[in-house]
């Protein structure tokens, strides 16, 4: 598939979701079956690799040690592949194990993000909701600019200024798919899944690319 430039989603502060996962399902239908080879990867790779560390026996043990990683590092390939394709670039199957440098800032920005969710719903909900718009983006920038969590929060809570209602309703759908697709006997997920992570590398694409300025500032 040639490079084409992605289509435009958000204006007026709003995003458009039905054009988003229209984007999502043409791009994951021109490479479908790539795609649900990858999901299958991101489901199972860990059960596969365990399943053959525990045969091996004694023998197995770095494996079982390795496999502790392979989750995060297929996760991380599994989002850079989402913008990468959001930007116009082929899929490519070396992409799910090339962002391993990243693992541990992809696991402490994904922790950190949760735990500060966490501490705003317990303060009285509402600041949990906005906390979870404002860092959504954090992993994106952990994978995409390769850069530390705490910078990688800092530069989501610029991105999202001004779009988090949007943002929070974008995702809302976004789960609502993935929700229909695992009850279609767990099948669906593997066109749902590529479908939502490409909508979603096409939204963090915009917001960063239209808060390009600012996050310049961070080195960005």
């Amino acid at each position: 598939m040639r490079s084409q430039a992605p289509v435009k989603v958000i204006s007026a502060g709003r995003v458009d979701v039905r054009r988003t996962l229209a984007f999502g399902w043409e791009r994951t239908r021109a490479n479908l079956g790539f795609w649900i080879l990858a999901t299958v990867l991101l489901a199972g790779g860990s059960s596969i690799l365990g399943g053959i560390a525990h045969l091996a026996g004694p023998l197995g043990l770095p494996l079982l040690v390795a496999n502790l990683f392979v989750p995060g590092i297929l996760a991380i390939g599994y989002t850079q592949l989402g913008i990468d394709v959001a930007a116009g670039k082929p899929p490519r199957a070396e992409v799910m194990w090339a962002g391993w440098r990243q693992t541990i800032s992809f696991f402490v920005v994904g922790s950190l993000v949760g735990l500060v969710v966490l501490i705003g719903t317990l303060l009285f909900v509402v600041p949990g909701i906005v906390w979870s718009a404002q860092f959504m983006m954090a992993p994106h920038f952990v994978v995409d600019r390769k850069i530390g969590p705490l910078a990688a929060m800092r530069a989501s809570s610029i991105a999202t200024k001004g779009i988090k209602g949007p943002l929070l309703t974008f995702t809302f759908w976004l789960t609502m798919l993935n929700i229909a697709g695992l009850l279609c006997l767990g099948v669906g997920i593997l066109v749902t899944g590529p479908i939502t992570t490409i909508a979603m590398g096409l939204v963090f694409r915009e917001i960063a690319s239209a808060r390009k300025r600012e996050l310049a500032q961070l080195g960005l």
